[in-house]
């Protein structure tokens, strides 16, 4: 299980002081992780930035990034010092873990935003709306007393009706973690990295069941 050890770092949102030579830019949110299990360590990617090198190159959410060009890299600062001496449209190599298995993702380098620039974070998205339970009718429905909401609409065709999630359905958990409210699902799975499964806990008629659901990116929101 990876953990994160310090507070998340935000180099996606760092822009290039005026008369700077150009730097590289990934266009991801970083945290550093750690192993517990193998006590190895790298860097966490949290969220990514939209049209940017990182969403161009295929790099999701919860990726972790153990390697650039052939070097381990082991915190944040690492990483960012290595990209920051590279000019825009280089290419590098990230050694990078997914769900337990290593891949190679080659990124083409883009140019730092100039300060005051629009950024705006991939969101991850299911196509589903829930309304909070007491807990007695959590229980009753067969989730949790301190967790579960209801399904009460499903976008047709999303990624939650093709999951297998259903109007009725109490979602108690996704990856573990417990959902307490509408505001806590949506913070886990707008943080769940786009083209990621995962799976959401689940009471129906009473009894529990755990369904796969792939992330899918969120559309634009009306006032976007």
């Amino acid at each position: 299980m990876l953990r994160i050890v310090l507070t998340l770092l935000l180099c996606s949102a760092a822009w290039a002081a005026p008369g700077d030579s150009p730097q590289g830019w990934l266009g991801a949110s970083l945290a550093p992780v750690e192993d517990a299990a193998t006590e190895t360590s790298g860097v966490f990617v949290s969220q990514i930035v939209e049209d940017s090198p990182a969403e161009k190159a295929g790099l999701r959410g919860r990726d972790v990034i153990v390697g650039i060009d052939g070097v381990n890299v082991n915190s944040p600062a690492e990483l960012i010092e290595r990209i920051r001496k590279l000019p825009p449209n280089s290419w590098i190599g990230l050694r990078v873990v997914r769900r337990g298995a290593e891949r190679q993702i080659d990124v083409r380098l883009g140019e730092r935003p100039a300060e005051g620039g629009p950024l705006k974070l991939v969101r991850g998205w299911i196509g589903v709306r829930t309304i909070d339970l007491p807990p007695s009718l959590r229980v009753h429905f067969g989730a949790r007393e301190e967790a579960g909401i209801m399904v009460s609409d499903l976008v047709p065709g999303g990624p939650a009706e093709a999951g297998g999630l259903e109007l009725g359905d109490v979602i108690y958990e996704i990856d573990g973690e417990p959902v307490a409210g509408p505001g806590e699902l949506y913070r886990l799975v707008s943080q769940s990295g786009v083209g990621n499964p995962v799976e959401i806990a689940v009471g129906r008629d009473g009894a529990p069941l755990t369904l796969e659901i792939v992330v899918a990116k969120a559309p634009p929101r009306e006032n976007e």
